[in-house]
């Protein structure tokens, strides 16, 4: 059952910016969630979920799958066509999460695969079946597949042909996140410190990193992710005990070159435009009226009413440009 959140009100909570992306983040979080346990659960075949890595995709996903004590099974290399059906073959009753699904998609053999083993059929006794079949020159070898397939990918399910004859048979989901959000779970996550082996961060140490590595991103217009911060971490680490050359901040600030997406052209005005929209989005989505949300706008961005509605107005114009 998909676990509807209590209405928030201004009387009842002030929260902080972070705290907004916070529940912008975990509210995407849940349709993971309440999909993987469609799966899980068998009210439905498979699920696709792409997006950027280091957004915690599949750490969610299979936490879930782990607190439910559903039985499945990883894939997270090269598989082939044969694989794939071998392995529904071997366990028929299990859901399948196949990771990096782009090396999948490219096997045409595993294509066919998947659309006989996502296509909902239900037997005499309600349950969904599906016949997945292999055909050689010996002969040809057939299953009845009651399980389910999830697939993670970092490519959105329209840029694959391959895969268009599945897109109606199961859910998708594409998840973005903004800078923003993913800040804000960065900086609660250095909250609780970090271990690498016998060596181990302070949370002061951890938040420290943390506040770099955003300000640093801001900079130089990077985008943010999970990976980034652990691999922070580890670049202090390893100054830290002394096996860096380098300070920690050089070997930080360096993982984000490149990462800006293209977008060397846009200026701070523009930088500052883009967050003005991403924090309303997270607003409109938290609170139950408007009027809650433009009062929590005007102080999380220090703006007046008028500069709510313009907000309001181009996010209305991206959203209908990008439908």
């Amino acid at each position: 059952m998909i676990a509807i959140a209590e209405p928030v009100t201004l009387a009842t909570t002030a929260m902080s910016p972070d705290e907004v992306h916070l529940q912008s983040y975990e509210n995407k979080l849940v349709l993971i969630r309440d999909y993987v346990r469609g799966v899980a659960m068998r009210y439905a075949t498979g699920f696709f979920l792409c997006g950027s890595g280091g957004l915690g995709k599949s750490h969610t996903g299979l936490k879930e799958l782990e607190i439910l004590g559903a039985d499945y099974k990883l894939f997270n290399s090269r598989l082939s066509g044969r694989g794939l059906f071998q392995a529904l073959a071997d366990s028929p009753n299990t859901t399948h999460i196949l990771e990096d699904m782009e090396r999948v998609v490219s096997d045409r053999d595993s294509q066919g695969v998947l659309r006989s083993a996502l296509w909902s059929q239900r037997g005499e006794d309600g349950k969904l079946k599906r016949v997945v079949t292999w055909g050689t020159a010996k002969g040809i070898e057939s299953i009845i597949f009651t399980g389910g397939i999830i697939m993670l990918s970092n490519r959105p399910l329209a840029d694959m042909p391959e895969l268009h004859a599945i897109r109606t048979r199961i859910s998708h989901l594409h998840l973005q996140t903004t800078d923003q959000e993913i800040a804000a779970l960065m900086r609660r996550i250095a909250r609780e410190g970090f271990q690498h082996g016998e060596q181990s961060m302070a949370v002061a140490e951890c938040q420290e990193v943390c506040e770099y590595l955003i300000a640093e991103s801001q900079t130089k217009l990077a985008h943010l992710d999970l990976r980034l911060l652990t691999n922070s971490f580890l670049d202090y680490l390893l100054w830290k005990t002394g096996y860096s050359d380098s300070h920690w901040q050089i070997l930080v600030a360096t993982r984000l070159d490149g990462r800006n997406g293209g977008e060397e052209s846009i200026s701070p005005r523009d930088r500052q435009h883009v967050e003005d929209m991403q924090t309303l989005e997270a607003l409109l989505a938290q609170y139950p009226t408007v009027l809650a949300a433009q009062a929590e706008w005007c102080r999380i961005r220090g703006k007046s009413r008028a500069s709510f509605f313009r907000c309001k107005r181009a996010l209305e114009a991206f959203c209908c440009d990008t439908r």
